[in-house]
């Protein structure tokens, strides 16, 4: 993760295209401009995070960031919560940066910025009873999610200064999920929490929006609260509904709502030129519990009748001159034309419209960074040598691999006729496997598979088992060959889901005829769903001595370095092996030039085989070493 030192707030002034009336200003106004103002962690280093586990890190610190999120971050069926810390400012890059399934709780905490970010509590999938996860009954007899209070964004304790901006929030059309329990609201607020602005959010396809105020007795003088500029769509209460002290809500598009302005309380709040599309109650108070507003200029297109909340004069002390929409009516063009993601634009490097990316080595580059991206070779090494050989397998550099012969048999083995420890079963339940079923062993460590294979002559040979890791951890295993280990620790990652197969290359030294390869669990988990064990079989190194004009050896027998002189065919693209007589290989080393040598001083007397390859034909030659 690469720390950048600049990062700048975007303030717009934009002419809306065909309106001559309207302007829009994206400056920070309303109240959490208020008690000392809202700066977030603009005071501390800019991070980027792409992952669960460095999101909350980063929010959860005592240190202040502005924390850039790139694309979409979820923390599996059980979703999670990132308590946010004190001085942080936490945006979206671009249009795509997505909590799915994890909630933000501010809790007693202050200074915060949350700009540009898409929000759901939909990506909490279980359903099953799980403690602070999910409930089949509820608090009111009715399935609940319970991650974050079933909250997109939960302010409590007393949490103060704090801007949330351009955001989109929502959870599912509440005309088709009818449970109006499931999900809690989209921005709730209690306790002593005040000095809070929600402008230009987008919030959507929900049942309860904004809830200020737990209870009729959770009431605080400093609840001070501005919602300007946000668009409702088809959210159908609490739009909002406000207990205590004094709040303002101007310039907001409510559309598809059943009872929005809810006032409570005791509540003094200025309803400012909002416009109000056909609904049932649009700005009321209860008879038990009455609110009063100061209602100016709002247009409501068709409502149920009912009594407004009673006058009072709400209690402003900021100037929000710039940023007003003074024509009502441009409300509804404005609104959901500046309002959700992706309308300031920000890049990693925190400049708006920027160019600035998160390359594959997680580093923000381009743009006004100065960084050129990185190059990974295909092992996801940085400045790496690995490479696809003619087999297509990821070889050299740090894999431990050695490149195949393009020209080699593939043998193919079915997981299925090997066999396994008692437990393991042979499943096709899911999709994708070829052959008739899979290898699942038991979830355990020592867990084994094995599976004969026979090659015709003894030599190291390269090996692809196709898999499917559909769990988060890596499913390692040791490789025994003929009942002696070879590899300690073979990796086999995760591929995102158990329908999801992938292959893992490796190399084994093979004795000629049947060799009996096991597999041995190093977790709990068990080994990776198995599918098809690939041997790719190389041209017999006995082959006849014949175009020798192809490459010639010398001195030859060698003492100390063996000179390799090779003629057109094989003076590119060419890879040369020195095996030993049994076949096994001691060396690999690419062509790079016509005349190559070898160091034989380190080597044992003896017969030793020099083999040439280009791709489309082999060599091979006898050389001894005294």
């Amino acid at each position: 993760m690469k720390k950048i030192v600049l990062f700048l707030i975007f303030t717009g002034l934009l002419a809306i295209p065909g309106l001559v009336t309207a302007q829009v200003n994206f400056d920070l106004v309303g109240f959490a401009t208020q008690n000392g103002g809202t700066t977030g962690g603009q005071a501390g280093s800019v991070v980027n995070v792409s992952n669960y586990t460095d999101l909350k890190s980063y929010a959860e610190s005592t240190t202040a960031y502005t924390i850039m999120v790139n694309g979409t971050i979820s923390n599996g069926a059980n979703g999670g919560t990132i308590i946010v810390g004190s001085n942080k400012s936490i945006i979206g890059v671009g249009n795509t940066a997505y909590l799915f399934g994890v909630g933000l709780d501010i809790n007693s905490h202050s200074n915060i910025i949350i700009r540009n970010l898409k929000i759901s509590m939909t990506g909490v999938t279980t359903r099953v009873d799980t403690p602070g996860v999910y409930s089949a009954t509820g608090d009111n007899g009715l399935p609940q999610i319970l991650v974050n209070g079933g909250d997109c964004i939960g302010i409590r304790g007393s949490s103060t200064n704090i801007w949330i901006d351009h955001c989109e929030l929502f959870s599912i059309d509440p005309d088709i999920q009818t449970n109006i329990d499931l999900y809690d609201g989209l921005i709730d607020i209690k306790g002593q929490s005040g000095f809070i602005t929600v402008s230009w959010c987008y919030m959507h396809d929900h049942h309860k929006s904004n809830l200020v105020g737990a209870s009729e007795t959770d009431l605080w003088v400093d609840r001070k609260i501005t919602y300007h500029h946000n668009y409702y769509n088809k959210v159908h209460y609490r739009i909002p509904m406000y207990r205590g002290a004094t709040g303002h809500f101007f310039n907001n598009y409510v559309v598809g709502a059943v009872d929005a302005s809810e006032i409570r309380n005791g509540s003094c709040v200025r309803v400012e030129k909002n416009y109000y599309e056909a609904l049932h109650y649009s700005i009321y108070t209860p008879n038990d519990y009455p609110g009063n507003t100061e209602r100016i200029d709002n247009i409501e297109i068709a409502r149920t009748p009912r009594a407004y909340p009673g006058n009072c004069v709400a209690t402003i002390p900021y100037d929000y001159s710039a940023v007003l929409t003074n024509v009502t009516d441009d409300v509804k063009t404005v609104v959901p034309l500046y309002s959700g993601v992706g309308r300031i634009g920000n890049d990693c490097n925190g400049d708006n419209m920027g160019t600035a990316y998160l390359d594959s080595c997680g580093i923000c580059v381009g743009g006004n960074t100065g960084l050129q991206a990185c190059v990974l070779d295909c092992n996801g090494v940085q400045d790496g040598t690995a490479f696809i050989d003619g087999c297509n397998i990821c070889v050299g550099g740090n894999t431990g691999n050695t490149a195949c012969d393009a020209d080699c048999t593939w043998t193919e083995y079915q997981a299925e006729t090997g066999t396994m420890i008692t437990g393991g079963t042979i499943d096709s339940n899911n999709a994708g496997f070829t052959g008739t079923g899979f290898v699942n062993t038991p979830n355990a460590i020592g867990a084994w598979y094995e599976i004969v294979v026979n090659v015709a002559t003894a030599d190291e040979q390269n090996l692809r088992f196709r898999y499917a890791n559909g769990s988060a951890v890596n499913r390692a295993v040791s490789v025994l060959v003929n009942g002696s280990e070879q590899i300690s620790s073979l990796n086999f990652p995760s591929t995102g889901s158990f329908t999801t197969w992938d292959s893992v290359a490796f190399s084994l030294s093979l004795i000629e005829g049947n060799n009996t390869i096991r597999f041995v669990s190093l977790t709990s988990s068990g080994a990776a769903n198995l599918d098809r064990l690939d041997v790719c079989q190389s041209t017999p190194l006995g082959v006849p001595e014949t175009n020798f004009e192809a490459f010639s050896v010398y001195p030859n027998p060698v003492t100390n370095l063996l000179t390799i002189e090779l003629g057109k065919e094989f003076d590119t693209n060419s890879v040369i092996k020195l095996y030993d007589i049994s076949g096994k290989l001691i060396s690999t080393k690419k062509v790079k030039e016509a005349t190559q040598t070898l160091n034989m001083q380190h080597l044992q007397a003896g017969v030793y085989l020099v083999k040439v390859s280009n791709g489309t034909k082999n060599v091979v030659k006898r050389i001894v070493k005294e």
